[in-house]
């Protein structure tokens, strides 16, 4: 009866000290405070998310009722030649638009870490196309690509002489995805600029002196000091950035709406059209949720690199 005893209070005893080496010493603390924090969650995103999901394994349609139909809608994705096309657009758009904002961002990082006149006025004047809504910002260059009166083709026909007529840039299928990227460039970069500078900020600069003392030139400083030191602040920023850009929308609809002939279609722009404009709710989640394991595998990759770290 004792060792019956003895094992009913060692066992919490246990649970207690796994919690502690999980949650830390003072995880009895910290609990009450996380509570509210977690329902919020939870009601916030967690029931939205758990709801979607039931949505994708249903018939929903706008203003009927759902019935349920389980694999059905990403049965039928796998073999819409639309949806594949939206998922090599995505991905392409992504990782050419995040390749592209880190390499100008950085350039302009380690450009602007320099002792230049007036640089505090400059670091602003980059984020200028940041800070810019992308309605505005995807209106602008919607104007500037036209291609009667457009800006960009004033300078091909009248000033440069490179072609006797403006090119349809968002109407033409070679040009169109090169035209959003670029957009999409201009308005992001400022952030790897801005994040970047900062992981500049912190490297300590006695390294760079101890380096050009050893005979290290630059090429070698940047490769050996600069991006070891910018590991993590780059490695939070492409994360971010990957998500935003995967999710992108607003900028690519108010140019394209997904054309030439779905040249543009991501999966964010596909869904839209099949949710909202075809009114089919239950298969227009599903297409999200298809994304949704990329994203998370991402991220979880990610975040255990930089705990290695």
């Amino acid at each position: 009866m004792a060792q019956v005893m003895a094992g009913r209070v060692a066992q919490p005893a246990r649970l207690s000290v796994r919690l502690q080496r999980v949650l830390g010493r003072d995880w009895t603390v910290g609990v009450p405070f996380v509570i509210p924090v977690v329902i919020l969650c939870v009601g916030l995103i967690g029931y939205p998310v758990v709801f979607a999901l039931y949505l994708s394994f249903t018939t929903k349609i706008a203003g009927r009722p759902e019935e349920w139909v389980g694999l059905q809608n990403y049965a039928s994705l796998w073999s819409d030649s639309n949806y594949r096309s939206a998922v090599w657009n995505t991905t392409y758009y992504t990782v050419i638009s995040v390749f592209l904002k880190f390499c100008i961002g950085i350039g302009l990082a380690m450009l602007l870490n320099m002792r230049l006149p007036a640089r505090n006025f400059l670091t602003g004047l980059v984020l200028l196309p940041w800070i810019a809504p992308p309605v505005v910002t995807a209106l602008v260059w919607q104007w500037l690509y036209e291609p009667s009166f457009g800006a960009f083709n004033y300078m091909i026909v009248h000033v440069f002489h490179f072609a006797p007529k403006g090119l349809d840039f968002l109407g033409d299928r070679s040009f169109a995805m090169p035209a959003v990227i670029f957009t999409v460039v201009w308005r992001g970069f400022p952030f790897f600029a801005v994040m970047l500078l900062a992981g500049l900020k912190a490297i300590n600069q006695e390294l760079y002196e101890a380096a050009a003392v050893d005979g290290a030139d630059a090429l070698g400083r940047f490769r050996f000091i600069t991006l070891p030191g910018l590991r993590n602040v780059a490695l939070v920023v492409v994360l971010l950035a990957t998500i935003w850009t995967f999710n992108d929308f607003t900028i690519v609809w108010n140019l394209t709406q997904g054309g030439p002939a779905g040249a543009t279609e991501l999966y964010s722009i596909l869904t839209y059209k099949i949710a909202f404009k075809s009114l089919m709710l239950g298969k227009g989640v599903a297409v999200s949720a298809t994304m949704m394991p990329v994203l998370v595998v991402i991220v979880i990759v990610l975040v255990r690199y930089m705990r290695r770290r």
